[in-house]
């Protein structure tokens, strides 16, 4: 990329025009074969056409004549043909040229592979990369005769990197913002035409990338007798992210010789692979394949079922994800994206659930409600696959805090499902819905969804499911200080956990009357249960209720003056939080801690624990802290207190 700029600029640097008293250019695009080449140099140093020996005689030349320095550009027109001989004639004449002490060879060629009849000096490092954007932003200036606002700079690096900062496509962009195209209109025009975007005056190489990649494709062509390195080059460019080493095995059956194709199309300069070893391809080579060479419809149903499975395999639970499964899959996530953004107006059974699935997998990293909601609209005719698809978007809308649209998609997915008679789908919106407007302030609105998402659970013998609503219309009950009917639901749900077995879940039901007790200010009451669920755990053997419990335990005994029992507690939750890297426990230990002190009065103590207290917090994400303000104000006091003392 930049062979034909970055030799000019070669044979123009001030060091080159003291060493060498001759420079020659010459290119070879216009030329067919070895001969030919032989005939302009003859002409370039003053060798008749005539001779009888003309090679011969233009090697003597170059032997004799002052020092020179000789580049050949775009050699690849004349020596990375299919004849055989021809390209061997290319390699004995450069072998020729290399023998000559004074004379320095220089070629530029598409691709990686070099001539081996020479012993080129920077084998090891002759590929051009990609300029740094800061180079990419300068010359896409000089070539636009300007230098850009702060707000075209941004929206002109946007456009650049689309373009994988291509040089031939920085150099034609900037012709084209010369030619009064703003930066803006630039960008739009990207995403409607693409590569054909990239040509300015002039259907050459250097006035067009789609030509210069063209003429890339069709040396490929010659040089592939099998065609099936333009076979791969469409699959890769269907794939953003490039193609994964897993799906070039998938594939590896549908090829004759595969690896051949993909060393061909590395040595044409059409792909490059990362240390990973995944084939990239440039976005511009990627569009104009896409556009001027498309997959074969087998080989693309045989992709869509490799990323249909990878869909598949993304691993759901009760619309919670786990994270794990996420992130084995987010390299390819970028793929399974845009193949699917190009199947939302096919839909299918097996589109919707990848779509759905997707949509899941991957809120916590990124939003993709665009994805789903294009599939919605073509999903008129198809109310479970629309309720499937409203669902998803409601959830990831609710995770991501968007919560007024969500309960709109909710609502409307939940309507659909009951015309369908689904009532499980129903209660899980709902429940959705309920956690939505319990996040807006709207307990009395959850309170009635979640009423009636239990009591459908409750029906279907959804055990589990209904437990957890009961759970947090407890949670609900409690806020709002109704504790006899919050007593309630925790009696309700102890047989259900009996039934399926689960002690931990007793446990857990029995600490809460203890929590209760507490909050009504019955100490004594809240005491005694709160011991006996703590042993529970303890034998249970279950750390985070063990460490829960005793921080419970120690707040009671801290408001019955029992200090002694209440730091035995403290240390010993401290210890449990410390040792398993629970910082959230361990800060609200040490605020407890730093409150004890201050009742027995040892405030340089207190200021201790306070103040690491407060150190801890600060490190945590904001929507788990709620005692950072506590802390605050106690640090405060105390630091006023002392220094007055």
């Amino acid at each position: 990329m930049g062979k034909t700029t970055t030799a000019v600029a070669l044979l123009h640097d001030s060091r080159i025009d003291k060493a060498f008293e001759r420079r020659i250019f010459q290119s070879c695009e216009a030329l067919t074969e070895a001969d030919a080449l032989v005939g302009k140099l003859a002409e370039l140093v003053g060798v008749s056409l005539n001779s009888p020996m003309l090679q011969a005689a233009v090697v003597g030349k170059l032997t004799t004549g002052p020092r020179t320095i000789l580049v050949l550009d775009n050699i690849e027109t004349i020596w990375l043909v299919r004849d055989d001989a021809a390209a061997a004639a290319v390699e004995q004449l450069l072998g020729l040229f290399a023998q000559i002490p004074s004379l320095s060879l220089v070629i530029t060629c598409r691709g990686t592979t070099l001539p081996q009849s020479v012993a080129w000096s920077n084998s090891q490092s002759a590929i051009l990369e990609p300029p740094s954007l800061e180079a990419a932003l300068k010359t896409f200036e000089a070539r636009a005769g300007r230098q850009m606002t702060a707000d075209e700079t941004i929206v002109a690096i946007a456009l650049l990197n689309l373009v994988d900062r291509m040089p031939l496509a920085v150099t034609l962009l900037g012709q084209l913002s010369r030619l009064g195209n703003p930066v803006s209109k630039l960008l739009d025009r990207w995403h409607r035409e693409h590569s054909a975007l990239l040509r300015t005056r002039g259907t050459g190489r250097t006035t067009s990338v789609e030509v210069s990649i063209e003429i890339s494709i069709q040396l490929l062509r010659l040089a592939d007798g099998w065609e099936e390195a333009l076979k791969l080059l469409s699959i890769c460019s269907m794939l953003p992210d490039g193609l994964q080493e897993g799906v070039l095995e998938r594939l590896r059956p549908l090829f004759k010789y595969i690896d051949h194709a993909q060393d061909t199309l590395v040595a044409y300069a059409l792909v490059s692979v990362s240390p990973q070893g995944v084939i990239q391809t440039l976005t511009p080579v990627r569009h104009f394949a896409l556009e001027h060479y498309p997959m074969d419809p087998d080989l693309r149903e045989a992709l869509y079922s490799i990323y249909f499975e990878l869909a598949d395999q993304l691993c759901l639970n009760e619309g919670e994800i786990y994270a794990k499964s996420a992130d084995a899959f987010m390299t390819e996530m970028g793929n399974l994206q845009h193949l699917l953004l190009l199947r939302v107006h096919q839909p299918s059974s097996e589109v919707v659930r990848a779509i759905t699935r997707f949509t899941y997998a991957v809120y916590w990293k990124q939003s993709t409600v665009f994805l789903t909601q294009a599939l919605l609209a073509n999903l008129d005719q198809h109310p479970k696959w629309k309720a499937e698809c409203l669902m998803a978007i409601g959830y990831t809308l609710t995770n991501t805090l968007n919560h007024r649209q969500a309960i709109i998609a909710l609502t409307d997915a939940a309507q659909l499902f009951r015309e369908l008679g689904d009532r499980l789908s129903v209660a899980w919106c709902e429940v959705l819905a309920g956690t939505t407007h319990r996040a807006l302030g709207d307990d009395k609105n959850a309170e009635i969804l979640f009423m009636r998402s239990c009591e459908t659970y409750a029906e279907m013998g959804e055990r589990k499911r209904a437990i957890t609503c009961r759970m947090v219309l407890r949670d609900l009950l409690r806020k709002q200080g109704t504790f006899p009917t919050a007593m309630e639901y925790l009696l309700a749900m102890k047989e259900p956990y009996n039934c399926i077995g689960n002690q931990l879940g007793v446990a857990q039901i029995s600490e809460d009357p203890g929590v209760a007790y507490f909050k009504q200010g019955n100490l004594d009451s809240a005491a005694v249960e709160l011991e006996t669920t703590r042993s529970v755990f303890d034998r249970l053997q279950n750390v985070r209720h063990m460490l829960q419990s005793a921080k419970y335990l120690a707040e009671v005994r801290l408001k019955q003056d029992d200090f002694d029992t209440a730091e035995q507690l403290l240390l010993y939750a401290m210890q449990l939080s410390e040792n398993r890297h629970f910082q959230l426990s361990h800060a609200g230990c040490l605020r407890l801690m730093g409150h004890l002190k201050c009742v027995q009065g040892n405030r340089e103590a207190a200021f201790l624990f306070f103040n690491s207290a407060l150190r801890t917090y600060v490190k945590l994400p904001v929507w788990m802290v709620d005692s950072t303000d506590d802390c605050m104000k106690s640090v405060e006091n105390l630091c006023s207190g002392l220094a007055s003392s």
